[in-house]
């Protein structure tokens, strides 16, 4: 293909943004994807409840999941945000899935073993993210993707290891997910901390849930979280709260996020 200074082009800023959220079970986060206007669940596990929401049946495996989105980029529909939940139990799927074509009972084994089990998962995922990306860019669809939460050790070449909450599934995909997600958002109970005076000059820090959930979209040692919006604090953890920090934090994006998130 030939290029030339007329084939440059701008970024287009004006499309809704594909969001990881990730947090404890039951800290609300099914519960923000389906607040989200006009969405449409694929649901990897059982997570609904009692939301009375669109959705797609379960899905045995990896395989109907990609025909699940294939209805989505191929059929004329209205929906506006698209919520995976959750990338957790999704994994687990592909993997079983995998381990069935390769005839074998661990990730570890498919294709002979060597770590082949997790480049198949990983090509499988680059696609399904592609997929996410067509929604989007053809249909105008959010993408809200729910993950569990796990506490990871992490190791800096020329600092201190810390722990950190990270996204509960293989590290390699985690990585991937993270950078192609415009929000990584940790999601969880707002707490705070009052000091208590236990005498003798001791005093003991003891936690207190307010009962606000939050997000926790920027960067921070404590959980992995991004956004490309510029939020730069806590925010409450409202889907029309967040559309509005978007907006405010973006000019240019301000008429269709708030479109988007007040239809």
């Amino acid at each position: 293909m030939a290029f030339s200074l007329a084939s440059v082009v701008r970024n287009n800023l004006n499309k809704p943004p594909i969001i990881v959220l990730h947090g404890d079970a039951g800290v609300g986060k099914t519960t923000f994807g389906a607040t989200a206007p006009n969405c449409i669940f694929i649901r990897a596990e059982d997570g609904l409840g009692m939301l009375d929401v669109p959705t797609f049946p379960e899905p045995k495996d990896a395989d109907e999941v990609t025909q699940q989105m294939n209805v989505l980029l191929n059929e004329n529909h209205g929906y506006q945000w698209l919520i995976i939940d959750s990338i957790t139990a999704l994994e687990k799927k592909l993997w079983t899935q995998l381990c069935k074509k390769s005839n074998t009972t661990s990730i570890e084994d498919v294709g002979g073993g060597y770590g082949k089990g997790y480049t198949q998962s990983l090509e499988w995922t680059n696609q399904f993210i592609n997929d996410m990306r067509k929604l989007r860019d053809t249909k105008g669809m959010g993408i809200i993707l729910i993950a569990h939460s796990k506490i990871s050790t992490i190791n800096p070449p020329d600092k201190a290891s810390y722990d950190q909450y990270t996204l509960n599934v293989q590290p390699k995909l985690a990585d991937f997910i993270h950078t192609q997600a415009d929000i990584v958002a940790y999601c969880e109970l707002e707490q705070l901390i009052k000091q208590e005076d236990k005498g003798f000059n001791k005093m003991q820090g003891k936690a207190k849930e307010t009962g606000n959930r939050v997000l926790h979209c920027y960067s921070s040692k404590k959980y992995t979280s991004k956004n490309r919006y510029g939020i730069q604090a806590p925010i409450a953890m409202d889907f029309n709260v967040l559309m509005q920090n978007i907006a405010a934090n973006m000019p240019q994006q301000t008429q269709q996020v708030q479109q988007v998130g007040n239809q």
